[in-house]
């Protein structure tokens, strides 16, 4: 099975990458997607296949990492194109769009990859959090809660992208654990507060100026201020669970009130966000 992103493709791939095997939670393999990410955003083939055949897990972020090269490529007038093999699960997951008759019938373990632009985009991507039958049995405050925080991950993301395609995301229940990721191809929280700050500030040092208590790069009080990170780290903590961050030149974790900072030797494009949520044991 071969999902391809825009236009049915034919003939032989200009460039083809293999996922191996499994990448799922370590640094380590989600640094791998990210050498591929990078290989292939670099490259100056017109036409390239990533090979999910032996690929027996990733994780939300790798995944989501993946299929941004989707839209980022066609935007350069690239196509990208997506070998599943028998891996037929992965057909849901890289799914970027479900008319709304199938939404309201069909059960989800996940939320397959979306683009989102704007408000409405959010919700529509949101409403699947509607058929995940672990989230929609939870106590309605709870489900509410969760649906707010991550709409407020998105806003932001929409907000300080600030591209022609939008950002990307993706959701994955596993066993206790729900995990969200958004991806968006802006300047990275580096650069927005560079901007604002009219300041030279490293990554590590930006992204601590953008976790204190009321800092927003955004002034105009009508547009969406997005997830202030002090309040998503209330959540995670309430959640027992573990926010990470890609964005320029640093990987940073926060979990169990403990955050680790590591530069990467490579940049980010944009800011990547993976909120993990542990809902385990809510509906008892």
């Amino acid at each position: 099975m071969k999902f391809t992103w825009g236009q049915i493709l034919f003939g032989i791939p200009n460039e083809r990458k293999v996922l191996d095997n499994n990448y799922f939670e370590k640094i380590s393999d989600t640094e791998k997607v990210w050498k591929i990410f990078n290989e292939v955003l670099n490259s100056s083939s017109k036409h390239v296949e990533i090979d999910f055949s032996n690929c027996t897990n990733i994780s939300t972020t790798g995944l989501t990492i993946l299929a941004s090269l989707g839209p980022l490529c066609n935007n350069d007038g690239r196509k990208i194109s997506i070998e599943l093999g028998r891996n037929i699960e992965w057909s849901d997951k890289l799914s970027k769009s479900m008319s709304f008759v199938e939404r309201k019938t069909k059960k989800l373990k996940d939320i397959p990859f979306r683009i989102i632009q704007d408000e409405q985009s959010i919700k529509n991507t949101l409403n699947d959090l509607k058929l995940i039958e672990d989230i929609n049995i939870l106590p309605l405050e709870v489900f509410n809660e969760i649906y707010s925080k991550l709409f407020e991950l998105c806003s932001n993301a929409c907000e300080h992208g600030k591209n022609s395609i939008g950002a990307v995301c993706n959701g994955s229940f596993d066993k206790q654990f729900f995990t969200f990721t958004v991806f968006d191809f802006g300047k990275g929280i580096k650069g927005n507060v560079n901007e604002h700050l009219k300041e030279k500030l490293s990554t590590k040092e930006a992204l601590k100026w953008a976790f204190q208590s009321s800092n927003s790069t955004c002034q105009n009080i009508e547009c969406p201020r997005g997830a202030g990170f002090t309040i998503i780290f209330d959540f995670i903590q309430k959640y027992k669970g573990q926010l990470i961050i890609y964005t320029d030149d640093i990987y940073y974790s926060y979990k169990n009130n403990i955050s680790y900072f590591k530069k990467l030797d490579f940049s980010v494009k944009g800011t990547l966000i993976t909120a993990t949520i542990n809902i385990g044991g809510l509906n008892e």
